[in-house]
């Protein structure tokens, strides 16, 4: 079973960008859940999960980097033991900290075999500059730990906006992969899908 954790600050598009990653995991013929704890207003709705066979959990009540963190363990545990998932997609609150949603599975974990932990952050190419000057610490919390950053609504903006979006993840020192994407009209979803096939 692997972990992807889709993290980002609040309103980037991170259901968005899971909605349009389980289309191509669908394709892909992979078992997998999502574990929700997000408040934002587009959740992956009955539909979805039928069309997918998706077993969807949903942590409310507060975030699964803290107060929820042994929620969220539990519920692995229990997808591991009964449905046995190729992959668990987590989609943490926009303010979670992605480094402690980690740190909880590895420490307290137990239960089937986890085979990786990919952590891909969203941020907004529209407002990640305005935004990371307004919330700078949260915003780094998510860009440290991340394995590869997804600049998500790119059909919204031009190049000139793109190149200053990667300069500042440059200047924060993110040296991984940064995947330009639309989930809404599916620009390099591939791309994100064979990352994380490849474990990131």
């Amino acid at each position: 079973m692997r972990l992807v954790i889709v993290s980002g600050f609040l309103g980037v598009g991170k259901t968005s960008v899971m909605l349009a990653l389980i289309e191509k995991l669908y394709q892909e013929n992979l078992r997998f859940a999502v574990i929700e704890n997000d408040f934002g207003k587009l959740g992956i709705d009955s539909k979805v999960m039928q069309r997918y066979g998706l077993e969807v959990k949903d942590l409310k009540g507060g975030c699964i980097c803290c107060t929820l963190s042994s929620s969220l363990v539990e519920t692995l545990r229990i997808l591991g033991t009964g449905m046995g998932p190729d992959m668990v997609l987590i989609e943490p609150t926009g303010v979670a900290d992605p480094a402690l949603v980690v740190s909880a599975v590895r420490n307290d974990y137990v239960g089937p075999p986890i085979d990786g932990i990919c952590q891909l952050t969203v941020v907004d190419a529209e407002r990640f500059c305005e935004i990371m000057k307004a919330f700078e610490r949260p915003i780094t919390n998510h860009l440290k730990s991340a394995d590869a950053v997804l600049i998500n609504k790119a059909d919204a903006v031009d190049n000139a906006r793109i190149d200053q979006v990667k300069g500042s993840l440059a200047g924060i020192g993110f040296e991984g992969p940064v995947i330009v994407i639309s989930a809404e009209s599916g620009l390099n979803m591939d791309q994100v899908k064979e990352v994380v096939l490849d474990g990131c």
